[in-house]
């Protein structure tokens, strides 16, 4: 398929045995232009010591939602230094539906959840959504980039796969994350009280509430 003009892609060099650890070296072309995209990672030699575990973690993202990635690391091989690297990506994210987007009053504000599954959100962890124009809906589990569609229908709402980043973060943020994209597929409408939007499952339980950004 053909790739928007505002696509981005990130490749990503990591120590794949170090769950913690950032990325070595990071490169985005930006726009992408059609695939095959031809990309360039500068590595500093000291970075390439033998013994570490290399991969390459890629992904096509359009307004903060990833539509592609290649499901694990592509390894690197050092017994052929400069020599090209492909990377194999798969779809990842439904294409979103702008006729069904966010309305007014949703749409356009950055979203920071406050309760999941009627507890209290972790003060220093920082969960949210933000709905576009366009369909789609892009912010942070709370330790990883994060990013989907929505279809918005009345009071109903749904939302489509979500996908993200690969980050590890400590537990409890990835406790929090993990709960909440968990929670998401449960959602079947919302409620919006001045600087607060409740969603809601099927039997009108609140599963998440958030804020709005100031």
């Amino acid at each position: 398929m053909a790739l928007p003009n505002n696509a981005v892609l990130t490749v990503n060099l990591m120590e794949t045995g170090m769950h913690d650890a950032p990325p070595i070296a990071t490169t985005r072309v930006e726009p992408t232009g059609q695939v095959p995209i031809a990309f360039t990672l500068k590595v500093p030699e000291t970075q390439l010591s033998e013994g570490r575990m290399l991969g390459l973690v890629a992904q096509i993202s359009v307004q903060g939602t990833v539509w592609f990635a290649n499901p694990d690391p592509t390894p690197i091989d050092r017994s052929k230094p400069g020599a090209p690297i492909s990377i194999l990506m798969h779809r990842v994210a439904e294409q979103p539906d702008p006729s069904a987007a966010a309305p007014d009053g949703v749409k356009a504000i950055q979203w920071r959840l406050v309760k999941l599954g009627g507890k209290d959100a972790a003060p220093d962890v920082d969960t949210n959504l933000t709905f576009h124009e366009d369909g789609t809906v892009s912010g942070s589990g709370g330790c990883n980039r994060i990013g989907g569609g929505a279809k918005f229908t009345g009071q109903k709402v749904k939302f489509g796969k979500f996908f993200g980043t690969m980050m590890a973060c400590d537990e409890a943020k990835t406790r929090q994350e993990s709960a909440f994209l968990e929670i998401l597929p449960s959602v079947e409408a919302y409620a919006l009280d001045g600087d607060t939007l409740i969603l809601l499952d099927a039997g009108g339980a609140a599963v998440a509430q958030f804020k709005a950004t100031p």
